[in-house]
């Protein structure tokens, strides 16, 4: 839990000093309307600010990453502390402490507080929070909306957050329900401008120097992403359903709409869930053939797309009543064929590769089978239908791992 007596400490000295601040993949549209991000509307016309510069200390971590980085949300029932004894990239929760290699992200509940949780009692937030349920209760107890439209909260959630990171030497914050829809009786519109409101302030206190990652499931919002730094996309299905070739080439246009976007360092943590069998725990089936395939595709994906990107391939959140996020770090995460030599190559629509120090990473989201020939090589590679290349450069041979 957070240690509010370093937080009200670290609350009272800030100051304000106004800086605001605001890799160029191509996205291909060129497949059937159907695959196009229906949430694509943007109202606002925003100017790319480009002049954000990161931290030495996010630099110093950044060059640590692996071949295959992954993310770790939350904490599970019994898990807490697995964050050391694995190698995650990306790791938050209310207050995150990880090794020296891993981005740490201090969970922030700017929108609804938990009055039965202590790391929710932020000092002064009762004058806040309403008596207005927001809709949670029913899986974490009580749950009150936050006063968003007054004119003094954005200031003091900023500190708040702020205060927080300071205090907990974390390289950013994460803002859960960071969209425009909530289950509360405010407008899209005014919830809206509390976020720009509340990311403005807190700009001014961090001059972009740490990471803002919000939660937007899969929410693309460009006046956002050229504010933010980061984004967790939640893919949400049933259980026992697999995701449709719609689903997957609306999750390659977001990896590439986000990493087109966002500020530096560009953190895309993408979660994708398995599918569950109707006769088997949830927790015995993250390793069948179908889900260890599929964790391979979205792997793939997250490795060759986007820049900085992250995977979390684990239960869907109805699967158990303590299942949200839970998975299985699989072996095929300690693949190594060092860092990338060159960009992303996109041989066709939904089919790329990466090439890297010791070979390549490639993923196919089609329903067929594709051969390309890799760049620099007289070299013939084919790629199943739906599925991750992981190959390692042997001499005059290829080794790849299995699909599945």
């Amino acid at each position: 839990m957070p240690d509010f007596s370093r937080l009200s400490q670290a609350l009272a000295p800030i100051t304000f000093a106004l800086t605001l601040a605001g890799c160029n993949t191509t996205t291909d549209t060129s497949y059937e309307p159907e695959t196009q991000l229906s949430d694509r509307k943007v109202v606002e016309t925003v100017p790319k600010d480009t002049s954000n510069k990161i931290s030495p200390r996010l630099e110093a971590k950044l060059a640590q990453r692996k071949t295959i980085n992954v993310f770790k949300a939350w904490d599970s029932p019994g898990t807490f502390g697995d964050v050391y004894e694995k190698h995650y990239g990306l790791y938050w929760t209310v207050e995150a402490k990880a090794p020296s290699h891993t981005l740490t992200l201090n969970q922030i509940n700017w929108a609804f507080n938990y009055p039965r949780f202590s790391y929710d009692d932020y000092p002064g937030v009762q004058k806040f929070t309403l008596n207005t349920p927001w809709g949670h209760d029913a899986e974490y107890g009580e749950t009150y909306a936050i006063d968003l439209n007054r004119s003094d909260y954005a200031e003091y959630m900023a500190r708040v957050a702020y205060a927080s990171i300071t205090a907990n030497k974390a390289d950013g914050v994460m803002l859960d329900w960071w969209h425009d829809e909530h289950p509360t009786a405010l407008s899209k519109n005014q919830i809206r401008k509390a976020r720009e409101r509340l990311l403005r302030e807190y700009r001014k206190l961090d001059n972009n120097k740490t990471i803002v990652l919000g939660n937007v499931n899969d929410r693309t919002d460009l006046k956002f992403a050229r504010l933010t730094n980061g984004v967790f996309l939640e893919h949400w299905k049933k259980p026992f359903d697999k995701y449709s070739k719609n689903q997957l080439f609306k999750m390659e246009n977001r990896l590439e709409f986000f990493d087109k976007n966002l500020l530096e360092p560009k953190i895309i943590a993408f979660n994708a869930w398995k599918k569950s069998e109707r006769d088997m725990l949830s927790r015995l089936n993250r390793q069948s053939e179908n889900n260890r395939r599929y964790a391979k595709l979205f792997t793939a994906m997250t490795v060759v797309v986007p820049k900085n990107g992250y995977i979390l391939f684990g239960d869907n959140n109805q699967d158990e009543p303590d299942s949200d996020h839970n998975h299985d770090y699989y072996d095929f995460y300690s693949f190594d064929i060092g860092r990338p030599t060159g960009p992303r190559v996109k041989v066709a629509n939904g089919v790329s590769y990466k090439q890297h120090q010791e070979g390549f990473i490639a993923y196919n989201i089609t329903s067929r089978a594709k051969s390309f020939k890799l760049s620099g090589s007289n070299r013939t590679v084919s790629i199943e239908p739906k599925s991750g290349l992981f190959c390692k450069e042997r001499d005059d041979a290829l080794d790849c791992l299995a699909i599945d």
